[in-house]
């Protein structure tokens, strides 16, 4: 079961500039209780003994509430302690507004990504070199950081998703500073640990920041073309094909996918390359029949993909917790 930690809500709370505003303990449990709601009526396959034990721990949670006052990120952080068992996939998050945070520059300034337990920076643009293994960030390892942000997670999703949002995840666990004292090896073969002092950033930059990484590949993209990535290494004779997601063509439709695929895969076998690289990594998914029509142009032979999907007849349907249930299958065929 999924915590509570990955429920998609918007929290509508207002903040001045710097994130700093204090909001009554009368205001936080009047957001508990919004929580709550969302929490208990926007899963359909809650059933009433999981949602027992959440009106139990948001019970208990107002009767031990710890704050007379406090700011967003406080509340946010006390929430996430709660570890409700909501039941919610990996698809939910929380989303902060960035007005929740300072304006200050306060963030860690590099772009990184996760790479099994390792941090690495993941820009040729700063004053650590492309690909260093970061060991410490002002005293702390960089294996407790990850523990500690992903909550002991290993799940690959948050892995890859971790990297645009680092800075930001860094300042609700450990608060901002005005510069980072950072130990590193230039790579993992290199076991010979560097030092270097980065100066904080503020929010903005940072996010401007992520446009220098490195990876996963945002070149070659056109604006009809925005949710792929695709990359010819000569040398190698090796195609890369990076897929962000299944949805968001013109039209959203698969016949968008079919024209997509008819052309990029007729370039790929122009090149006679001797490897494809097909890179689904931190795809945010989308259209169930995309993957099955994708893998139709990789097949040998015809394939049947079958998949279940849910649907819901009105907010009455889902109050009552009536469930329909439609299959479907589909065939493809050798391309």
């Amino acid at each position: 079961m999924r915590t509570l930690l990955y429920v998609a809500i918007h929290l509508l709370l207002f903040f001045n500039a710097d994130g700093q505003i204090r909001f009554s303990k009368k205001e936080l449990l009047q957001d508990l209780s919004v929580l709550k709601h969302i929490v208990t009526h926007t899963n359909p396959l809650l059933n009433a003994a999981g949602e027992a034990q959440i009106e139990k721990v948001f019970r208990d949670a107002n009767r031990s509430f710890p704050f007379d006052n406090a700011t967003g990120i406080e509340f946010l952080k006390y929430v996430s302690g709660l570890q409700i068992n909501a039941g919610y996939d990996a698809h939910a998050s929380f989303t902060l507004n960035e007005q929740l945070f300072p304006v200050s520059p306060v963030f860690f300034p590099l772009p990184v990504y996760v790479v099994g337990n390792h941090l690495v920076v993941n820009s040729e643009k700063t004053a650590l070199p492309y690909g260093s293994l970061i060991k410490t960030i002002n005293g702390i390892n960089a294996d407790s950081i990850l523990h500690k942000i992903l909550r002991g997670s290993e799940v690959n999703f948050r892995k890859n998703r971790l990297g645009a949002v680092f800075h930001a995840m860094y300042f609700l666990e450990y608060g901002g500073a005005g510069e980072f004292l950072i130990t590193y090896n230039e790579n993992i073969n290199n076991r010979e640990i560097k030092t270097a002092v980065c100066k904080a950033v503020n929010l903005r930059d940072a996010f401007t920041a992520q446009n220098d990484a490195v990876f996963p590949l945002t070149k070659l993209t056109t604006e009809s073309l925005r949710q792929t990535s695709w990359q010819f290494n000569e040398a190698a004779r090796s195609y890369y094909l990076q897929l962000r997601s299944f949805a968001g063509l013109t039209g959203d439709s698969s016949m968008s996918y079919s024209l997509l695929y008819d052309s990029l895969f007729r370039s790929i076998q122009a090149k006679s390359p001797r490897l494809l690289i097909l890179d689904i990594r931190g795809n945010n998914g989308g259209l169930m029949q995309v993957p099955g029509h994708l893998l139709s142009y990789l097949a040998d032979s015809t394939f049947y993909e079958t998949h279940g999907a849910r649907f819901y007849t009105g907010p009455s349907a889902l109050d009552a917790g009536r469930i329909s249930g439609l299959w479907a299958m589909a065939e493809y065929s050798r391309r």
